[in-house]
Order: structure tokens, then C-alpha cells, then sequence
């Protein structure tokens, strides 16, 4: 029996190439019957037909205000490290957008390039005869009975210069437009915080310098064993710093140097909570940033007067 590729239901009727011949062939009634009533009675189908009442039901997800728990990184002997802390409002435009993985991909890619410099190198004709030699005619035009040659370092030859070879070292250096940039951090930190691994302290201040205590802290909490500890100074407390230095999957980081690539590697993402502040401040300016009578209005006299960023007009709604 034939089944439709496009229909997805069992041809009654038809013909079939066998052996060479064209046979005319015929479904069993019985068994068309039999798989029409196995197709209406599977609950789990979905057809045009279905009810979609309750997708409408789903509560939006994204573009509503976040709210996170303030904890303390080395609570001490004090209780635990949730107690007397604060809930912390974060921005939906930086931290509850919906994520674009293709966006996430393309920073990854470009931080993975920018900084790479291909450097095979093969050597012409020329440079061969200058390192090596045989730049003389091998013999003479005629009389010899061979066909004539110019160089014995010729493109054909044995050991000769390459035409079309790679000729480095070239920089695969691009530069990744404006606004992909800063959707990269703001749907990367999406991502993080609808994960949960995303998490706000106080401060990086330890008791001690022990890795061990930085390891049992974070075993507590149910953090990962990757960790990036990011704070708006690149000069971090003397402990927390010691302590990470023993600990090669656990870096710090300052909010100048936060990227999409160091937070993918990262599995948890821990922010102080003036980190947290200074990032929103810094894309909330970027992401509505107008550059108008800047530099960059003058470089066209029939230019934009105001350069506003790419936004996503419709978003998807889960």
C-alpha cells in the first residue's frame, strides 16, 4: 500500500513499477478503514481543527518587570545567606526580553574571529626562486626535443612556487554591527535569569581565602561549577581573589569586560548588586541612544539626522 507524502492518507488506488512492468494496485478497504479510525481517536494530534483556546490562556513571559533575591556570599555565622535580605527590581528591556538564539550565535562567532589571525602562508614562484634557487632556464628554448620550461620553480614542477595558495597571515577581524552587539548581552542575561543562573549578592567579601569554603558556598546554594563573579571595579576584595585563583572554572570579571562569550562558558552568573545596577544604566542608554548631531550624523549630508537602534517590532508571545 502507497501512503500520500503530502496528504499523509493511504492511496486507494494506482499504479506501482514492479519488475520492470507498471501493476495496477488496489488498497484494502478493511485497512484504510482501520488506520482513519486509529488517526481520529489519538488525542495527542493536532489539526486545524483542534481547540487553541488555551494557548491564549498562557500568561506573557517576557516584557513584564523581574524581581530577584539580594543574598549575602558568605553569610558567616550569622544564618543563613537568605535571611534580611532585599528583592531587587530588574528592567524587562534588559533582563526579561525573549531570546534569540541566533543573535546569542552570531556574538559568539564574532568574539570567536575578531581576534584571529590565519597565518599559513605558502610562497610563490618568486619567493622560491629568492629562498631557494633555480630561477635559471633549465635548458635551452630548442633544439632539445623537450618542451620548453622557464624556471625550475615553476607551478608545475616538483618542489615549485604555488599560484593560488593561501598567502598570510590574514586577520579574520569583522566587526559585528551596533545593535546585535547590545541585544547579544541583553538576551544572554535573559537567558541566565530564565534559567536561574542568574544570582545577585551584596558584596564578594569572604572570611577567608580558603577555596574550599568559595566551593562549599557554592555547593550549598546549588550553583554550577562553572562561575563568573562580575563587580563594577576591576580591583576585587583580597579574599574572593586568592580563593578564585586556585579555582581555574571559577573567574572574576569587571562590568567593562562582561561579554556573551564569558557568560556561555560560565554556567552560573553572580552580580554584585551595583554590577546589576551599572549594567541596566549602560544598556538602557544603549538601547535607546540617538546620536543626533554627533559624528556620526556628519559623516553623510543626506544621512539620518537621528540614529535610533534596530528594535524588534513583534516578539512572541509563549
Amino acid at each position: 500500500m502507497l501512503v500520500s507524502r503530502l496528504l499523509r492518507k493511504p492511496a486507494l488506488c494506482g499504479l506501482a513499477r514492479l519488475g520492470g512492468d507498471l501493476v495496477r494496485f488496489e488498497a484494502c478497504t478493511d485497512l484504510v478503514t482501520k488506520m482513519q479510525a486509529r488517526a481520529a481517536s489519538s488525542s495527542h494530534m493536532i489539526t486545524a481543527d483542534s481547540d487553541h483556546s488555551e494557548v491564549n490562556q498562557i500568561p506573557v513571559q517576557y516584557d513584564v518587570p523581574r524581581q530577584v533575591l539580594v543574598e549575602r556570599l558568605d553569610p558567616g555565622d550569622e544564618g543563613s545567606w537568605m535571611e534580611g535580605e532585599e528583592l531587587l527590581d530588574l528592567h524587562p528591556d534588559v533582563w526579561g526580553v525573549y531570546p534569540r538564539i541566533d543573535i546569542i550565535h552570531q556574538n559568539v562567532l564574532w568574539q570567536k574571529d575578531y581576534s584571529t589571525v590565519n597565518y599559513n602562508h605558502t610562497k610563490s614562484v618568486k619567493e622560491m626562486i629568492y629562498t631557494y634557487g633555480g630561477g635559471a632556464k633549465p635548458w635551452p628554448q630548442k633544439g632539445t626535443g623537450r618542451a620548453r620550461q622557464g624556471s625550475r620553480r615553476a607551478p608545475q614542477w616538483v618542489n615549485g612556487g604555488k599560484v593560488h595558495g593561501p598567502r598570510g597571515p590574514r586577520p579574520l577581524y569583522y566587526m559585528l554591527p551596533y545593535h546585535l552587539r547590545v541585544y547579544g548581552l541583553t538576551h544572554t542575561l535573559s537567558v541566565k535569569f530564565v534559567q536561574d543562573d542568574l544570582h545577585v549578592v551584596s558584596d564578594l567579601e569572604l572570611a577567608t581565602p580558603d577555596p574550599e569554603q568559595l566551593l562549599s558556598l557554592a555547593t550549598a546554594r546549588g550553583w554550577s561549577e562553572s562561575v563568573l563573579f562580575v563587580d563594577t571595579e576591576d580591583e576585587f576584595p583580597e579574599n574572593v581573589t586568592a580563593a578564585t585563583e586556585q579555582i581555574p572554572y571559577m573567574n572574576l570579571m569587571p562590568v567593562y569586560g562582561l561579554n556573551v562569550s564569558s557568560m556561555i562558558r560560565h554556567q552560573t552568573l553572580v552580580l554584585t548588586k551595583r554590577a546589576v545596577e551599572r549594567i541596566t544604566e549602560k544598556l538602557l542608554f544603549a538601547l535607546n541612544r540617538s546620536d543626533a548631531g554627533g559624528w556620526k550624523s556628519r559623516l553623510s549630508k543626506n544621512g539620518p539626522a537621528e540614529i535610533k537602534l534596530k528594535m524588534e517590532k513583534h516578539r512572541p508571545v509563549v
